[in-house]
């Protein structure tokens, strides 16, 4: 205490109250002030549907000493419904927001409907102004269709079901796959509607209509056998049914197989068939496998022999596998010519083949050698020892050549230390033939040639038919001809004439009688169009007389008295040849005579024989 009299003030700090702007039940803004300050309303305008803000209730100036509750206020805005119909103001309804309304009645005229606003009137006044369509029209029928698995109805409008008073409705009757559509009645509130065409038309519709359809029956399909040179035989089945039976199939001389074109059996029946009796040729192919090695045929696996029958046209790959040996090459055994190195052959099937896959053992100590003549012909084909060598072959003679080598030394086989083919080397013949063509114009490539160079004969006339020659046999059908010569030719151009469809030709050009080695060999040429392809063409020789001397015995079928030769190639256009070994001249008179098997687009055989060439004994 001092020593005189003190007066001491006191010190205040205001307190802060909460202060809430309430917009129905919801804080709009909230703030604290301090007490006996200005209160200041929040700068943002509160937003109500269907109201306008008017302020906020029982603001005060200065913010007391307690919290504090200020309630927005707001009035009701007015919004207008207009109601239109047929594009023209019908009605319009003015009211506060949220007060019930209702929608304005239409007066309907005679034949209209009316079925409502759109949208959707509500039962309040919206907060905003609306507008409003009646849907108001012609009046609309329905259309009830039936319903069916037997068939369906289309309407030309998709989708419609309905139709306006006095209009019309159009529609298809679609019959399902297994009906007859030809005695079916469509009624429309039993009323029988005729169509024009596939199209149904009810006309003047009035009321609702109810579509119903009568006649509706299942199909009856006719399925016909059809066998040359017999009755048809015909039976009728519903639509989906199975034929209770197949009817079988006589045999055919000559035929292998026969079956119908179309198999019937145990399948359902949806249209109407004809089957034809399809005759089929098979051909035997017989598969043989030397060494130790095997082949895959049709799914069998071959290791030693199996006989395999194809249908003639096949298209037939057999691969060979190595085992304990290693394969070689293919062998066509008729005439013991190599027809291909690699694994895999494919051929065509047209006659009775027989061939073998030639396997050589792995030996460390030998190999195998082959000697080959002029056509690929085997004539010599062993296993040598390294340590004992071999004698090699005399080469086999080729008429208008002369021989001058093999195309690897004896050195050179031995040192291959590997399975070795040796070739022959041939050196034609200094000799000229020459080529007359009788016609006096319109072709060239007549003259003088070397031997076994190629020939070319053209015709230049478009009404060019085929070339003959001397003996009027068809050579070739193609105006631009070429061939290997080996014979002085007399050919004409013949045009004007009518071409078969098939156009190819084979004949046998001439022969070669070597006496010093007792070998007769026969030339052949072949040429067939450009559509067509080569599936196997050759030279047939026979010395029995009766079979010789005959067209229809004369054929590739008789397997025991004809011999057969193979030309390698399928070209379109070739020249070949057919040597026989060991040939008396002075006791067998032999035959001669070539074919060609050709195949259309489809695949479709024809086989074409030549005109028979006889060599008489001397």
């Amino acid at each position: 205490m001092p020593s005189h009299d003190i007066h001491i003030d006191g010190g205040w700090i205001a307190q802060e109250y909460l202060i809430n702007f309430m917009v129905d039940d919801t804080v709009f803004a909230s703030y604290f002030l301090s007490y006996g300050t200005d209160i200041v309303p929040p700068f943002e305008i509160p937003s109500k549907e269907g109201h306008t803000f008017v302020g906020w209730d029982s603001l005060p100036e200065k913010m007391p000493p307690n919290d504090l509750q200020v309630n927005s206020l707001w009035d009701t805005n007015d919004y207008t419904m207009t109601f239109y119909l047929i594009g023209e103001v019908y009605a319009q309804i003015t009211q506060p927001y949220g007060s019930a309304v209702e929608a304005p009645s239409v007066d309907v005229e005679e034949n209209y409907s009316f079925s409502g606003w759109s949208p959707f009137v509500p039962e309040a006044m919206p907060g905003n102004d609306t507008q409003y369509h009646a849907t108001y029209g012609v009046e609309q029928f329905n259309i009830i269709l039936p319903e069916s698995n037997d068939y369906t109805i289309q309407p030309v409008v998709e989708g419609s079901t309905s139709a306006s008073y006095g209009g019309s409705y159009s529609f298809r009757v679609i019959i399902a796959d297994a009906f007859d559509r030809s005695d079916i009645t469509v009624f429309a509130n039993g009323i029988e509607v005729a169509p024009t065409g596939v199209i149904y038309t009810i006309d003047n519709i009035t009321e609702d209509i109810e579509i119903t359809i009568t006649g509706i029956k299942i199909n009856i399909y006719s399925v016909t056998f059809k066998n040359e040179g017999y009755n048809d035989v015909v039976f009728q089945v519903m639509h989906g049914q199975i034929l209770s039976v197949i009817p079988e199939i006589p045999n055919k001389a000559g035929y292998s197989i026969s079956r119908w074109d179309i198999d019937l059996e145990d399948t359902p029946i949806y249209q109407d068939h004809i089957c034809n009796a399809v005759y089929i040729v098979t051909k035997r192919v017989d598969f043989y496998v030397s060494g130790s090695g095997e082949i895959l045929a049709s799914g069998s696996t071959i290791r030693q022999f199996q006989s395999i029958e194809y249908e003639v046209g096949d298209v037939i790959t057999v691969t060979a596998q190595d085992g304990i040996g290693k394969f070689l090459y293919w062998v066509d055994i008729a005439t013991n010519k190599i027809i291909s190195y690699d694994y895999s052959l494919t051929f065509t099937v047209a006659t009775n083949f027989s061939y073998r896959a030639l396997f050589a053992p792995y030996d460390d100590e030998g190999f195998t050698i082959t000697y080959l003549n002029n056509a690929k012909g085997i004539i010599f084909s062993e296993f040598v020892e390294y340590t004992e060598g071999y004698d090699i072959p005399e080469p086999s003679p080729l008429p208008g050549f002369t021989f001058m080598s093999w195309d690897k030394t004896y050195q050179e086989v031995m040192d291959a230390h590997d399975n070795v083919v040796v070739s022959p080397i041939y050196q034609v013949n200094p000799e000229v033939f020459t080529i007359d063509i009788t016609n006096s114009y319109g072709v060239s490539g007549e003259g003088e040639y070397d031997a076994y160079s190629i020939a070319t004969v053209t015709a230049y006339d478009r009404d060019f038919s085929y070339w003959i020659d001397n003996n009027g046999e068809i050579v070739s059908y193609d105006r631009n001809y070429s061939f290997y010569i080996n014979y002085n030719a007399v050919i004409t151009a013949v045009y004007g004439e009518d071409v078969p469809a098939l156009k190819a030709a084979t004949r046998i050009t001439t022969f070669n009688k070597d006496y010093d080695n007792n070998r007769l060999t026969f030339y052949a040429e072949r040429s067939a169009h450009y559509q067509l392809n080569v599936v196997q063409s050759g030279i047939m020789l026979t010395k029995i007389d009766y079979i010789g001397e005959s067209e229809d015995l004369f054929i590739l079928e008789d397997e025991i008295n004809v011999l057969r030769g193979i030309c390698p190639s399928n070209v379109n256009d070739g020249t070949y040849s057919l040597a026989k070994k060991n040939w008396n001249y002075e006791s067998d008179t032999w035959y001669a005579r070539s074919y060609l098997i050709v195949a259309d687009g489809l695949g479709n055989q024809t086989t074409i024989y030549s005109n028979i060439v006889c060599v008489p004994h001397d």
